[in-house]
This record gives structure tokens, C-alpha cells and sequence, in this order.
């Protein structure tokens, strides 16, 4: 079945199908074998669960929070709904020293237009760029694209990782903050 079929048949409105989705279309068909992941991991210290903690064969591990509804139309997603999941994302985050990825989004654009700046912003370019400083970013499944669909994460208003091309070196560093000192750590082990 195809991601289309599959939309067609069950749509993302709910968390479980969002969750299937990611499973049988990124994690498994998209990156393949050579990406471990572990469902409903237990955050150390703590009775949080992330929805996944994914380990790359490059040993860049980052989590993911699957959030139903996330679809950019016309409309969007409401700022105050990606607020909430944001909040969520950040604390997880925090609690793992790991990026954490929102997803799946349904987005019908590039990469790029995930994270672009300027005097008006969507509310998923403001999570990317925003986001992103507290080491969160999304999930991105984009759609009629002139590339057909694929998959990308988006991090800091650029691209983490695009199924394409793989990680943007570049990007695989973790934000860490003490008082106003910022550093960036390499999350390549």
C-alpha cells in the first residue's frame, strides 16, 4: 500500500494512525533496517514516555513525538495546537539531551519551506526556527512535490536529514545553553 492508499484509507486524525504511518512508511520502508528504534521509551529518571528513540547506523539518535492532525493545508495546523506540542517536544528534549522530532506532517512543500523566515511566519516555519533553539523540529512527509513524496526532518529552520540525500552534517549538533553562553556539542558518536 502506498502512503497515499493508506491516507486514503485511514487519514491522520488519530495518534495510532499517525503512528502506523511513520512506522510503515519511514522507519521501516524509508530508512530500512539500518535505523534501530525502540516504541514507548521510557525517558531515564522520569515516567515520560517518547513515542520513539531512533539510533541511525551513523549513531545519531533522536527522538520522536507523534502528534494526529498534523496536516498543512491551506489552513495549517493552529499555532496554539503546535504550541502544545512543542512544550511537550521541548521537555522531552531536555530530559533525553536529543533532538526531538514532531511528526508526521503533511506538508505539500520543500524543505525549505518548512523553516522560512521573514516579517510573516506559519506557525510550522516559527516551530522550526523557533523550536529548533531548544532542539526541536518536525517530522516532514512532503507531497506533490516536483520530486514526488519523500521524507525530510527539519531542525532550525533547515534540513536535518532529507531521505534523498541523508544528514546535513552541518546540523547534527545539539544546542546547549548555560546562562547566555550557547555551544553547539556533535551529535555524531
Amino acid at each position: 500500500m502506498t502512503e497515499w492508499e493508506y491516507l486514503r484509507r485511514n487519514g491522520l486524525h488519530k495518534e495510532s494512525n499517525a503512528e502506523k504511518f511513520i512506522e510503515s512508511y519511514f522507519l521501516s520502508r524509508e530508512v530500512g533496517p539500518s535505523w534501530k528504534y525502540q516504541k514507548q521509551y521510557t525517558i531515564p529518571d522520569s515516567r515520560k514516555k517518547i513515542d520513539y528513540l531512533v539510533t541511525t547506523e551513523e549513531g545519531i539518535r533522536f527522538g520522536i513525538e507523534c502528534k494526529g492532525r498534523m496536516i498543512m493545508g491551506s489552513d495549517g495546523v493552529k499555532a496554539r495546537v503546535l504550541a502544545n506540542h512543542f512544550e511537550q517536544a521541548a521537555a522531552y528534549a531536555q530530559a533525553l539531551q536529543l533532538p526531538v522530532f514532531i511528526g508526521p506532517v503533511w506538508f505539500n512543500d520543500s524543505p525549505m519551506g518548512a523553516g522560512q523566515g521573514g516579517l510573516k511566519l506559519t506557525a510550522l516555519s516559527a516551530l522550526n526556527l523557533f523550536g529548533g533553539r531548544m532542539n526541536v523540529g518536525t517530522l516532514l512527509w512532503h507531497d506533490r512535490s516536483p520530486y514526488g513524496s519523500y521524507w525530510s526532518l527539519s531542525l532550525r529552520g533547515k534540513s536535518f536529514w532529507l531521505n534523498q540525500t541523508g544528514f546535513n552534517k552541518a546540523m547534527t549538533k545539539l544546542v546547549t545553553t548555560e546562562g547566555s553562553k550557547k555551544e553547539r556539542e556533535d551529535l555524531i558518536t
